[in-house]
């Protein structure tokens, strides 16, 4: 019996060795994903839990957390902003179906100049007396008579186009109106995805409360029957075997409530993914640019 205690002791030591190497190698993943420190320190610090994780009843409403979901969640507010802008581009293709009727207008400033006649000759070969003004004296005539506004001239009419066949702007706005239906078709896709992640978060998170709670009790009874057939070794009725064997049932138990745990935990911490609000309720608050506001002309 005792050669048995000191075989079961060693291979328990070697179970807590192996744990204990798992622990830090999860600590420093978790040190590298966040990259606490950076990656100027040679021997960066393991990354550890402050507070171990309390379990509570949370409170299960799927239908709140599918309408906290679609109003946080980045994907949702993609598809709406697409939705959108296809609506918007459907209403621009539309309206080119449209006779339209434009006001034109036109205003325009004249600038007259005259000819150095010094080096030219007319084609009917009569000679032509020299107006003793450079091409520099004729530009700036040009220029004050085009700064005093004397000489100018306008135009205002209105233009009416009719369109009789206009085969691409229907084609146009066929593209439009599909291009809206795939934007919805995707927003209800997503939506669809963000209800079912959010049904699988709220039943991992029941199951797991269960869980703690079942693997609680066990290990509260493993603990008892350990203490009470420690009292029956005492008195010799069972042997150092059994005794070992009652151990291994209430560690197994405590680890099934630690697993329990960190299930609920990760659970948890999954519906807040879920929903949209896990960074928030760790204090970390991400600044979105508003909603853009449509345009008084957009609604035409």
């Amino acid at each position: 019996a005792a050669k048995e205690a000191e075989s079961d002791a060693a291979a328990r030591d070697e179970e807590v060795i192996a744990a204990r190497n798992e622990l830090e190698l999860s600590a420093r993943a978790l040190q590298y994903k966040i990259m606490l420190g950076g990656a100027r320190t040679a021997a960066p610090t393991a990354v550890r839990p402050g507070e171990a994780h309390t379990v509570e009843a949370v409170p299960l409403d799927p239908a709140a957390s599918l309408a906290q979901a679609i109003e946080s969640r980045a994907e949702a507010r993609a598809a709406r902003l697409e939705i959108d802008s296809a609506k918007l581009d459907e209403r621009l293709a539309k309206n080119l179906l449209l006779p339209s009727l434009d006001l034109v207008g036109r205003y325009d400033i004249l600038g007259l100049g005259g000819r150095d006649n010094r080096n030219f000759t007319p084609p009917n070969g009569d000679p032509v007396e020299p107006s003793g003004r450079s091409e520099t004296d004729a530009l700036g005539d040009a220029y004050d008579v085009l700064e005093s506004t004397d000489f100018f001239q306008y135009r205002i009419g209105v233009q009416l186009e009719v369109p009789f066949s206009n085969a691409e702007a229907r084609s146009r706005h066929a593209q439009a109106t599909i291009a809206v239906r795939r934007a919805e078709d995707s927003m209800r896709a997503t939506v669809s995805d963000i209800a079912l992640d959010i049904q699988q978060s709220v039943g991992d998170v029941e199951s797991a409360y269960k869980r703690v709670s079942a693997a609680r009790l066990a290990r509260e009874l493993a603990e008892q029957n350990l203490v009470d057939q420690k009292k029956r070794y005492e008195v010799g009725i069972v042997t150092t075997t059994d005794i070992l064997d009652f151990q291994e049932k209430a560690t197994n138990a405590m680890a099934a409530e630690a697993r329990a745990i960190a299930d609920h935990a990760i659970a948890t911490a999954e519906l807040h993914r879920a929903e949209g609000t896990l960074l928030r309720r760790y204090g970390i608050h991400v600044e979105f640019a508003d909603r853009p506001g449509k345009e008084w002309w957009s609604r035409f």
